[in-house]
């Protein structure tokens, strides 16, 4: 029911459920019950009518419980790898941890814990065609058309919209973020210029000729 009413508040088109397992464990009395989230998740895709995005913050996904999420009928992907934002550092920095029972924060010993951007698009692409969005750790038009080649559909970006968002708000204008949007158009479409393609469709159709190296193809090739 408050599920329904919240999509009903806000006249939603998608609803995106945050995995959050890791922030929740690190955060000061976080919800660290999931004993049904397999009934729960069942319920969830059963009860609502509009799309359903599973979406990682920080940790990423293996392909196992994307192909769960996939079987269950959620609807997409948001792979949220490790690479950008990281809510165990986060909560490294805001939490006051019981130094009476544990002789260090335990955010500080996770706050790189997780599978990398580039690794969860792979293994969510793996079990799943459903939309698979990138993001986590994304800086630049070159990363999308990275993302895309390895699985993506499309690419998100958090930390640059933040700081050009702020810039824009001190000043009473939008014309930072502007800029950063278009920097980022460019910089994806020069990337397809030098690789003489003209879509990203096209991009997508040489995901089976991509070089895969360095510790990427050693994650994946283990």
């Amino acid at each position: 029911e408050d599920l329904t009413a919240c999509i009903d508040m806000v006249n939603a088109d998608v609803m995106a459920i945050h995995l959050n397992a890791l922030h929740e464990l690190v955060q000061y009395k976080g919800n660290i019950s999931y004993r049904n989230f397999r009934q729960n998740f069942k319920k969830i895709r059963e009860s609502t009518k509009i799309p359903l995005l599973a979406k990682e913050v920080g940790t990423g996904f293996n392909q196992e419980l994307a192909l769960m999420l996939d079987e269950l009928g959620f609807d997409g992907f948001d792979v949220g790898g490790t690479g950008g934002t990281s809510f165990a550092a986060i909560e490294s920095r805001r939490n006051n941890f019981d130094n009476d029972k544990y002789s260090r924060n335990p955010a500080d010993v996770f706050r790189e814990w997780g599978i990398p951007t580039p690794v969860s698009i792979v293994n969510v692409r793996k079990v799943s065609q459903k939309l698979t969005i990138a993001t986590g750790g994304l800086k630049t038009g070159i990363d999308i058309a990275k993302s895309i080649v390895l699985g993506a559909d499309v690419g998100g970006f958090a930390y640059k919209f933040l700081k050009s968002s702020w810039k824009d708000r001190k000043n009473d204008t939008i014309s930072n973020t502007v800029r950063e949007i278009r920097t980022l158009k460019n910089e994806l479409r020069s990337s397809l210029w030098l690789m003489n393609l003209g879509s990203l469709n096209e991009l997508k159709n040489k995901r089976e000729k991509c070089v895969i190296l360095g510790n990427l193809y050693l994650w994946l090739n283990q």
